[in-house]
């Protein structure tokens, strides 16, 4: 396995990666210049954060706390607003970095996209022998704030080409690939795309992958006849999962049948949202336009629930002083024959 990394946002821009015949493919989305990452609308192997996902309104109301947060050109906060942890510098450790570890801190300032409280975050990425990488960030800070990281990554284990300014660009989809996400509830959204109230059962509608199946696997009669799929152009949601403490819990199994590879992503979150690439589209980038595809990779983005400053049942959606955020996500891979 091979992996690599800017500091800018903390991001993962390249993970090679076995398949059935022995030869490394690059399986995660990223440019081709790396300049192209300052103006990225895609959040393309980010850190993600203050709060990853969406915040109604950028507005906050908890019992004493009144806050408004940075919002975007549609009104809306999302992934820690418009100059989040993403689209900023992240200072690397070289003292303890080698070719198996890297360590990365961002010192966030009280009022950083509206939020209170200075924050240190810390995060470690670690490559092991047995074909699992794994991320694990810890945070504290001296207010209470609301806080929820996750890492963006855009995977397609059939292998991906670097996105260039060439329309020759190879780039297929993801629909052959087989999906398992092992829970009986997902967080359904309103028109906005913030969820309802409540956590909803996968049983009987096309959120339902607790058995394995294709993610094309009745895609347009799916969309022709779900609401929930018709707002965001596929599949964009969360799928809640049991908060074990430090112990992981299996968040998603997915396999390509053409190249054999099989990434098992394990997590301590209690939410993950399943993200098919919907929105992807050619972008212009300093006069250049970058050719990326609709649906030609996925995310699987471990996190606390959306919007979940503002809803009563979200487990770990604020940081308190003395306090010790801890994520940890392990991206698990093998071969299937």
């Amino acid at each position: 396995m091979r992996v690599s990394f800017l500091n800018y946002g903390a991001r993962m821009v390249e993970l090679c990666v076995p398949d059935r015949h022995g030869e490394r493919r690059n399986i995660v989305l990223g440019y081709s210049d790396p300049n192209a990452y300052l103006h990225d609308p895609f959040y393309l192997g980010a850190t993600v954060g203050r709060y990853a996902n969406r915040i109604q309104a950028g507005r906050v109301r908890c019992q004493e706390i009144d806050l408004q947060l940075a919002t975007d050109e549609t009104g809306e906060h999302l992934h820690g607003g418009p100059l989040g942890f993403d689209s900023q510098f992240w200072l690397i450790d070289e003292s303890v970095s080698n070719h198996q570890y890297l360590r990365m801190t961002l010192l966030s300032p009280s009022g950083d996209q509206g939020y209170p409280g200075t924050v240190l975050v810390t995060a470690e990425y670690q490559l092991s022998e047995d074909s699992i990488l794994s991320l694990s960030m810890t945070a504290h800070t001296d207010q209470k704030t609301p806080f929820g990281l996750s890492q963006h990554s855009y995977f397609n284990l059939d292998g991906i080409f670097p996105i260039s300014n060439q329309s020759a660009r190879k780039a297929g989809n993801t629909f052959d690939h087989l999906v398992t996400l092992p829970s009986d509830t997902f967080l359904s959204t309103g028109p906005d795309q913030i969820p309802l109230a409540h956590a909803s059962p996968v049983d009987q509608t096309p959120m339902d992958f607790r058995r394995e199946r294709r993610l094309g696997e009745q895609f347009d009669h799916f969309m022709s006849l779900d609401s929930q799929l018709q707002r965001a152009k596929g599949y964009d949601h969360c799928w809640c999962y049991p908060v074990k403490n430090t112990e992981l819990t299996t968040n998603a199994v997915v396999a390509s049948p053409k190249s054999g590879i099989e990434l098992t992503v394990r997590s301590n979150q209690p939410g993950a949202q399943f993200y098919g690439g919907n929105n992807l589209k050619p972008v212009t980038i300093n006069g250049q336009c970058y050719y990326v595809h609709p649906y030609e990779a996925f995310c699987i983005e471990p996190q606390s629930y959306p919007n979940g400053p503002n809803r009563c049942d979200s487990p770990n959606a604020w940081l308190l002083p003395g306090e010790q955020y801890e994520f940890s996500v392990e991206w698990v891979f093998r071969v299937r024959n």
